[in-house]
Order: C-alpha cells, then structure tokens, then sequence
C-alpha cells in the first residue's frame, strides 16, 4: 500500500518539475497528465485501503484526461501553426 503512495508522490513530484521548469506547452500538457495519472494511482491505492469505490473516481479521472488531452493536442497544433514554435517565451515575444 505504501509503495503505491510513494509512487504517487513521485510521479506528482517529476510533474510539478518539469510544468515548472519547461517552456515547451507539449511538455506542460505531458506534465499535467501525469499528475491526472498519479492521483488515479492514490485512488485506487486507498480504495483498497478502506473498501471504498475509488475505482469510479479513476474511471472518471482517466474520461477527464483523455477529454484534456485531446483538447490540448488541438489547442497545441493550432499554436504550433500560427507561430510555428512551441516554446512559451517566443509566443509571449511574438503576441505583442
């Protein structure tokens, strides 16, 4: 049980590092799924704990990721067409 909750821990830990430190918006996206992924993994890990339904709530995270992937990707493809870059501080640069 303990060991799905450090892996949680850590996949929320890489996430939060690498939204923070990156500039690119496909690795923010990546970032953000990862951490859907990780709290997916605490719910299922404490639903065995204390015989609860926690493996609803992961049907649903995995339903709100995939719907957030997909606009993301979307949103991503038409910044990369209109700027022709993916890096966050050229977008900046160029908008104004």
């Amino acid at each position: 049980m303990i060991e799905y909750i450090v892996l949680s821990f850590i996949l929320i830990s890489i996430a939060i590092i690498g939204i923070i430190t990156t500039k690119n918006v496909l690795r923010i996206l990546m970032g953000v799924e990862i951490i859907l992924n990780a709290a997916a993994i605490n719910f299922v890990a404490f639903s065995k704990m204390y015989n609860v339904l926690g493996e609803i709530f992961v049907l649903f995270i995995l339903i709100v990721a995939a719907a957030e992937a997909a606009i993301g990707l979307s949103i991503i493809i038409m910044l990369y067409k209109y700027y022709k870059t993916l890096d966050l501080e050229k977008i900046r640069e160029m908008r104004w």
